[in-house]
């Protein structure tokens, strides 16, 4: 058995809190989620309450008609709410159409002979896609949860793309109304003959595109 709470009251270093478990005298009626997972057509909202906190969009999300359709994307977090209901996030922005909520790319790569760009869309080398589901969504009172599966595509061949990587991606949505927080678990393994070399660079992978709103005056 695995137990999870959220501490209500701050506790400082060094101070120690304990706990005790008792059994109930009678079965109290078992209270409705605080977190849940709605899975949709071509997204899984997670709300806390009414309010929802984030969207996975698990089906490839075609670009406007004002871009090039090489930005379509899928395996994205987008839009990313705040507790007043408004978007921290941006999708396809124009500037940088190839950025895409919260996503998870590695920019500068060697995968046998190839350069591989999973970040730059436009460089037709690297693919990141949602695959599967591995969990649709667990609800609770603590936090709600779900786990998704993405493939990393080496298709600088384009008669023979080759999976390089295989990664779950674990999100926790907890419980808390004043702010919102969430975990982001990342596992990739190689899935290919040749090792994938991830260099140095000052981007790093994974990154969050700020709502264009952000950049305007007022």
């Amino acid at each position: 058995m695995r137990l999870f709470w959220i501490l209500q009251k701050p506790l400082a270093a060094g101070q120690v809190r304990r706990y005790r478990l008792q059994p109930l005298k009678q079965t109290a009626p078992t209270p409705a989620p605080q977190v849940t997972c709605e899975l949709k057509d071509k997204q899984l909202v997670v709300k806390v309450g009414s309010s929802p906190v984030l969207q996975y969009n698990h089906a490839t999300l075609e670009a406007p008609a004002s871009l090039d359709a090489r930005y379509r994307r899928s395996g994205h977090i987008h839009p990313i709410y705040n507790p007043a209901g408004k978007s921290l996030t941006d999708d396809f922005p124009p500037d940088h159409a190839h950025q895409h909520g919260l996503f998870f790319p590695w920019v500068r790569t060697t995968h046998g002979e190839h350069e591989v760009d999973f970040w730059n869309q436009m460089g037709e080398t690297g693919h990141i896609e949602h695959t599967k589901f591995v969990n649709k969504g667990i609800s609770g009172n603590v936090f709600g949860q779900f786990s998704v599966q993405l493939t990393h595509r080496d298709i600088t061949s384009k008669e023979q793309p080759v999976d390089v990587l295989r990664e779950t991606r674990v999100i926790r949505v907890f419980n808390l109304r004043d702010y919102f927080l969430f975990d982001v678990d990342s596992y990739q393994n190689c899935v290919s003959e040749n090792p994938l070399l991830i260099q140095q660079y000052h981007y790093g992978g994974l990154a969050i595109r700020g709502n264009r709103q952000w950049f305007k005056e007022d």
